[in-house]
């Protein structure tokens, strides 16, 4: 396993096709593994490319295999397709991956940094909108001490006030003012 060139992953939510290739194109072996069956075994590999159908989770991936000093390439889905020989499964799936990547003019997807996923802003930036969101939070929770009432708008045909339509403001009731417990 010394000889690898290039490995592909057939990515999948529990189980990983992997595909090696020597340098000159020739298989080497095609083996299934689990999440930490293939972390193992990626760790273990002497340094080599890396090849991957570009999703959500090959970035996940292809950080993990630049960890352990591999290449990760990255390929866009669309572009492995014409290589696939046979019946789709996904040792072939992975075969095709491989072949792709053996090829000197394919296109790569950039691979994307680790960022954090919830807060895709600056600092500044979600500060203002989680005092935005949190206020208009609580504004819609306190308990309202007073009463809507409609103000009436002008109706664009009649030229009239129309209540059902109207703009409600809110107005502090005469028995309870709005401070008042």
């Amino acid at each position: 396993m010394n000889n690898v060139a290039i490995v592909a992953i057939d990515l999948g939510k529990h189980t990983f096709h992997l595909h090696a290739q020597d340098d000159r194109g020739h298989e080497l072996y095609h083996k299934k593994f689990n999440r930490a069956g293939l972390a193992r075994h990626l760790a273990n590999l002497e340094p080599c490319t890396v090849a991957m159908e570009a999703c959500g989770g090959a970035h996940y991936m292809a950080r993990e295999a630049a960890k352990w000093g591999h290449v990760p390439k990255l390929i866009a889905p669309h572009l492995v397709r014409p290589y696939v020989k046979s019946n789709k499964n996904d040792f072939a799936d992975a075969m095709a991956i491989c072949e792709a990547a053996s090829r000197p003019t394919m296109r790569f997807v950039p691979l994307k940094p680790k960022r954090n996923k919830r807060w895709p802003c600056s600092p500044a930036t979600r500060r203002l909108h989680q005092g935005a969101y949190g206020q208009r939070q609580s504004d819609s929770r306190r308990p309202v001490r007073g009463r809507y009432q409609p103000v009436p708008r002008l109706s664009r045909h009649q030229g009239t006030a129309s209540a059902a339509g109207g703009v409600f403001i809110f107005c502090a009731d005469q028995t309870n003012p709005a401070g008042a417990a």
